[in-house]
C-alpha cells in the first residue's frame, strides 16, 4: 500500500497535466507600450472585429424568441449579468472595469450590457468562433466558440432562458471539462497574507482565492490570484506612483497553493489566514467557470481601488448570484476590508491560521529559552551536533532543539544566508539525528493571534483639542484613510509596523481660522527586532508636510518634508519594543533660504498594556545645509480603546524648533470605521 507521501506524489502527477491548462494568463513582462510573452509581443489594445453573426438577422425564430424573452426579463440589467461583465456604476452610467477589448463580443460591450448579451446569445446558437484565426497564446480563449469561451455566461443564460445546452452547436469546452473533472472543485478559501513592508505592492496585505478539490493535501489546491503584471524579479521604485494612475495592466493567474505558501510564509515571512467560504461544490465550479473566462484578460491595475483584493470579489459574486460585495467599495479598497465584507455577508465557515516560518521559529525560541541559541548556532554551523547533544541530554528537549534547528536552516537558506551545499549538509545531519530520537512531543506553536478582520477598522477620524505654554489653544480634526500606527490597538495587525497613508490633520485657532497642521502622504515604519537569526534592519520613511512655528510661536510655516532613517530595534520583553534610528531629513518652506537638510536621530519605545498603548519618542535633527538650526523634540502619548471602534488619545510634547521652545498637549477621541 502506498504511503501518504507516495499518494500525494501520484496525485501531483495525475493533476499536473490538466491543471496546467488552468493557468489563467501566460508569464507577462512590460516592455514599452506592449505586453510581451514567450510567444512574442502582444499589443495591449488589439483591434476587435464584430463576430460574423452579430450584424445578421436571426437565423431562425428561436433566436428572436430567446432575445425577446431576455429583453422582457431585463436580463441585461440583472446584477449577476453585470457581475459577469465586471460592470460598475459611474458618473455616466454602467461601464465594465475590464479594459481588455478582447473580453467583449460586442464592440459596445464595455458600456452596453444589452449589446453584449445579444452578441452572446447569437454566438451560442451560431457555434462558430467569434474571432477565427491562429491560436493566440496571450488570449487562450479568443479563438474558441462562445459556449467554450464563456462557460459562466453560457450556464447562467441557459438556466435563466430555459435553453437546453445539449441543443447548442457547441455546449462546452472539452479542455475545461477535463480540468473540472480532474480538480473536482468542492470548496473555496479566501487567503489573507499579512502586510509585507519590504514590498510596496504588499504593504497593506494581499488576498487570493484557493479552490480545493479531491486532493488530500490542501497545499495541492489551486490558488487564483490577481496582481499587476510586472517582470519576474523586477524592482520599480515608482510602483506606488504608477499604481495610483493605473499604468500597470493587471491579470488573473492560477498557481498551486504550495508555491504561494512558500513565497509568502517561508520567504517573505508573512502569516497566512485561510477563510473557508460557505460555497457549495456547484458554486465552486461556477467560480472556476468565470475564472476560465478571464484567461489572458487584462485590466488597468489601480493601487487603491481596482486592486488585487477588489477584483477577486467578482469571482465570489459569480459563484453565488445575489451577492453584492463590490458595492461596498469606496474611494479606496484595502485587502482586510474585503475580508470583512465577505465575513459580514455570512460566507465564512471557519478560519485557520498558518504561521509563517519566522513566526514558528520565534515561537520555538520562546518555548526553548536558552536552548534555542544552540539550535540557531547549529543551523549557522557555529557548533557541532555533538555539542548540542552533550548540552541537552533529555530526548524530548533535544528533539525540540533539532526541530528548531531544521526550521532555522530553512530560514537561512530562504534568505541565502548560507549556501545550498551548507544547507543540504547541515539539514541531513540534523534530520538524521532527529530521526534517531523517534516520536517526541512537537514544539508548541505561539498562541493564535487575533484575526485580521477582527482588528480595528482601517479608516480613522479624530476630533479633539489642546493648547501650549504660549496660551494658544486649538481644536483639531483629522482623517486617516489607512491603516495603522504604533499607538493603535495592535490586535489583528503587525505590532512592529506602522502603515499610514493620506492622513490629514486640520487645526482651528481663534483669529487664524482653519489651517492644515499636518499631511502624511505616506508614513511607514518597520521595527524588526534584531536577533541572531533574522538580522533585519528597522527603518522609517515619512513623506508629507507640517506647519511649524519659525522665529515666533504665532508665525507658522507649512514645511514639505521627506525623512528616511534606519537602525536597530529590540524587544526585551513581549510588551515592550524599543528602537534607535539614524538618517536624514529634508525640508522646504517659504521663509529664509527656503530649504533645510540635515542628519537626524530618533529613539523611542512603545509599551503595550492590557488596556492601552504608551509611546515615548525623542528626535534630534541638525540642519547643516540651507536654513541651519538644531531641532529636537520629546513626547509621550497614550491611547486607550473605549470600545472596538472608539479610543481616547492623550499626548504631550516638549520641543525646540526654529528658535521656538514650546510645550504642547492634546486630547482626542478617535473613531475607527
Amino acid at each position: 500500500m502506498p504511503t501518504t507521501d507516495q499518494r500525494i506524489g501520484l496525485q501531483q502527477r495525475r493533476l499536473r497535466a490538466p491543471l496546467l491548462c488552468l493557468m489563467l494568463v501566460p508569464t507577462l513582462a512590460i516592455a514599452g507600450d506592449a505586453i510581451t510573452s514567450d510567444a512574442g509581443p502582444v499589443a495591449v489594445t488589439p483591434a476587435v472585429s464584430s463576430p460574423p453573426w452579430l450584424a445578421a438577422a436571426p437565423a431562425d425564430d428561436r433566436i428572436g424568441q430567446v432575445l425577446a424573452a431576455a429583453r422582457t426579463a431585463e436580463l441585461h440589467r440583472d446584477p449577476h449579468w453585470l457581475t459577469l461583465l465586471h460592470y460598475a456604476r459611474g458618473v455616466t452610467g454602467h461601464r465594465s472595469l475590464i479594459d481588455d477589448p478582447t473580453f467583449f463580443l460586442s464592440p459596445q460591450g464595455v458600456r452596453d450590457p444589452w449589446a453584449e448579451l445579444e452578441a452572446t446569445v447569437r454566438g451560442l446558437f451560431d457555434g462558430r468562433p467569434p474571432d477565427p484565426g491562429e491560436p493566440d497564446p496571450a488570449h487562450p480563449g479568443l479563438r474558441a466558440p462562445v459556449a467554450a469561451r464563456y462557460p459562466a455566461r453560457t450556464a447562467w443564460l441557459c438556466q435563466r432562458l430555459g435553453i437546453d445546452p445539449t441543443t447548442l452547436p457547441v455546449a462546452s469546452d472539452p479542455e475545461l471539462d477535463a480540468v473540472l473533472m480532474a480538480l473536482r472543485p468542492r470548496e473555496v478559501q479566501l487567503v489573507f497574507a499579512s502586510g509585507f513592508l519590504s514590498s510596496p505592492a504588499s504593504m497593506f496585505g494581499h488576498t487570493l482565492l484557493v479552490v480545493r478539490g479531491g486532493e488530500e493535501s490542501q497545499l495541492l489546491a489551486q490558488g487564483i490570484n490577481y496582481a499587476a503584471a510586472l517582470p519576474p524579479g523586477a524592482f520599480d521604485p515608482f510602483y506606488v506612483v504608477k499604481g495610483l494612475f493605473g499604468v500597470f495592466p493587471g491579470n488573473f493567474s492560477a498557481t498551486p497553493y504550495h508555491r504561494k505558501v512558500q513565497e509568502y510564509s517561508d520567504l517573505d515571512q508573512r502569516d497566512l489566514w485561510e477563510y473557508r467560504l460557505s460555497l457549495s461544490p456547484a458554486e465552486a465550479t461556477a467560480l472556476m467557470q468565470h475564472a476560465w473566462e478571464l484567461r489572458g484578460i487584462w485590466s488597468d491595475y489601480w493601487f487603491f481601488d481596482e486592486n488585487c483584493s477588489f477584483n477577486l470579489l467578482f469571482l465570489v459574486q459569480a459563484a453565488r448570484p445575489g451577492l453584492d460585495l463590490t458595492g461596498h467599495a469606496g474611494a479606496w479598497v484595502l485587502p482586510v476590508d474585503t475580508v470583512r465584507w465577505i465575513a459580514d455577508a455570512g460566507l465564512v465557515q471557519d478560519v485557520t491560521w498558518r504561521p509563517s516560518l519566522a513566526t514558528r521559529v520565534q515561537g520555538g525560541r520562546a518555548s526553548l529559552g536558552d536552548d534555542a541559541d544552540l539550535a540557531v548556532a547549529l543551523a549557522r554551523g557555529e557548533v557541532e551536533l555533538s555539542a548540542v547533544q552533550a548540552a541537552v541530554s533529555d530526548a524530548a528537549r533535544q528533539a525540540q532543539v533539532l526541530d528548531l534547528a531544521g526550521e532555522c536552516l530553512h530560514a537561512l537558506a530562504g534568505r541565502r544566508a548560507i549556501t545550498q551545499a551548507e544547507y543540504r549538509s547541515r539539514l541531513f545531519t540534523t534530520l538524521k539525528a532527529r530521526a534517531a530520537l523517534g516520536k517526541q512531543a512537537a514544539t508548541p506553536l505561539p498562541a493564535t493571534p487575533t484575526r485580521p478582520d477582527h482588528g480595528h477598522r482601517s479608516t480613522r477620524v479624530a476630533v479633539g483639542g489642546g493648547g501650549d505654554n504660549h496660551d494658544q489653544s486649538f481644536a483639531t480634526l483629522s482623517l486617516r484613510p489607512a491603516l495603522h500606527d504604533l499607538l493603535d490597538p495592535p490586535a489583528g495587525y503587525l505590532s512592529t509596523a506602522q502603515v499610514a497613508m493620506g492622513e490629514v490633520d486640520l487645526r482651528w485657532r481663534e483669529g487664524d481660522g482653519v489651517e492644515l497642521q499636518q499631511l502624511d502622504v505616506l508614513s511607514l515604519t518597520a521595527l524588526n527586532p534584531w536577533e541572531s537569526l533574522f538580522r533585519r534592519w528597522s527603518w522609517a520613511v515619512v513623506i508629507g508636510a507640517e506647519s511649524v512655528a519659525m522665529g515666533a510661536p504665532d508665525k507658522e510655516r507649512l514645511q514639505a518634508r521627506v525623512s528616511a532613517e534606519a537602525g536597530y530595534s529590540a524587544q526585551p520583553v513581549d510588551s515592550v519594543l524599543c528602537w534607535a534610528l539614524a538618517g536624514g531629513d529634508v525640508r522646504g518652506f517659504d521663509a529664509g533660504k527656503g530649504w533645510a537638510v540635515g542628519p537626524s536621530v530618533t529613539a523611542g519605545a512603545v509599551w503595550s498594556l492590557p488596556g492601552a498603548q504608551i509611546l515615548a519618542e525623542g528626535r534630534y535633527t541638525g540642519y547643516v545645509l540651507g536654513e541651519e538650526d538644531d531641532v529636537w523634540s520629546f513626547g509621550v502619548a497614550l491611547r486607550a480603546p473605549l470600545t472596538p471602534h472608539v479610543a481616547l488619545d492623550a499626548a504631550i510634547e516638549r520641543r525646540d524648533r526654529w528658535d521656538v521652545l514650546a510645550t504642547e498637549w492634546a486630547l482626542r477621541v478617535l473613531w475607527y470605521f
